[in-house]
């Protein structure tokens, strides 16, 4: 592209002339093949589809046809994203590092956000997942940590190992009902996040899941959930209520170590609480629970003020 005015040679994205200062007047573009659109158009002269369903993009916006493995690792120059249409996957690696991406639009024929996908994007704020993914990988979005919110549709059924991990201002996340397992280290350090919701699809709550959401005050585990994982909730300072159901079998080792609980019901269900599953709740006072739970005897360990009350 060049300035109309002195024909310097610009950059995609360019605004303005470096050279002269004119400002340059730029057409929407194609979202499915990247044609620049002329404002009457009513479709693609290039690819014929209707400029409603093409929904044209912003003029500053970069259109990719791909976005295979390591495709744009560390590109400085990519801001404004929009994935074309008929791009089924972004592979791992694919926006790594990317840290001046502030805005991507992912098509809905994508099903596969690849491992790493976005890795360390530091400026991306948020994102909307479509339909149409199944599969968000490891490490999808971790140390993205001006991600403020992110839409996951009920499509998704696997959410990676530390996909969200570092999220610093990550808010409140809605993981959808089509999701059984939540990975070990999904969630680890989201510091900000004080909303999460759970659905009755979980069984199991991984290792790590939500360690260190040190802003989580409240969480309530759905009746399907069978097992809470090594330090599931570890490190969670603010969380002073969490109702574990009926159907939780397994706490396991530093569940819920250095948390701000008060009291605790532990459901018969539970055969076994973990070696030092509520290790450090300073705050913790009583503890209900049956006599047939299998406890380490380090199980509260650093718990000087616990009591225990049976309830058989």
């Amino acid at each position: 592209m060049n300035c109309p005015k002195c024909g310097e040679v610009l950059n995609e994205r360019a605004q303005f002339c470096m050279i002269c200062g004119t400002k340059i007047e730029r057409k929407p573009v194609c979202k499915n093949c990247g044609e620049e659109l002329d404002t009457r158009a009513k479709f693609c002269m290039i690819c014929g589809t209707p400029v409603e369903q093409a929904s044209a993009v912003p003029a500053d916006a970069v259109v990719l046809h791909s976005a295979g493995n390591n495709e744009y690792y560390g590109r400085k120059d990519l801001v404004n994203v929009v994935i074309a249409d008929g791009v089924t996957e972004i592979g791992k690696f694919a926006f790594d590092e990317c840290e001046n991406l502030t805005s991507i639009t992912i098509p809905d024929s994508v099903t596969i956000i690849g491992p790493a996908a976005f890795y360390e994007c530091t400026n991306l704020t948020s994102i909307t997942i479509p339909n149409s993914v199944t599969t968000i990988g490891d490490y999808a979005f971790e140390w993205c940590r001006n991600l403020t919110s992110i839409t996951i549709p009920d499509s998704v059924t696997t959410i990676g190992i530390n996909a969200f991990r570092v999220c610093t201002n990550l808010t409140s996340i809605t993981i959808p009902n089509s999701v059984t397992d939540i990975a070990p280290g999904a969630f680890d350090g989201c510091t900000n996040l004080i909303s999460i919701t759970i659905p009755n699809s979980v069984t199991t709550i991984g290792d790590s899941a939500f360690i260190n959401c040190t802003n989580l005050t409240s969480i309530t585990i759905p009746n399907s959930v069978t097992t809470i994982g090594y330090s599931a909730f570890g490190g969670c300072r603010n969380l002073t209520s969490i109702t574990i159901p009926n159907s939780v079998t397994t706490i396991g080792t530093e569940a819920f170590a250095d948390c701000a609980l008060t009291s605790i019901t532990i459901p018969d269900s539970v055969t076994k609480i973990g070696y030092l599953a509520f290790n450090a709740c300073e705050n913790l006072e009583t503890v209900y629970l049956s006599r047939n739970t299998k406890k380490y005897e380090d199980s509260f360990f650093d718990c000087p003020k616990v009591k225990f009350i049976y309830n058989d």
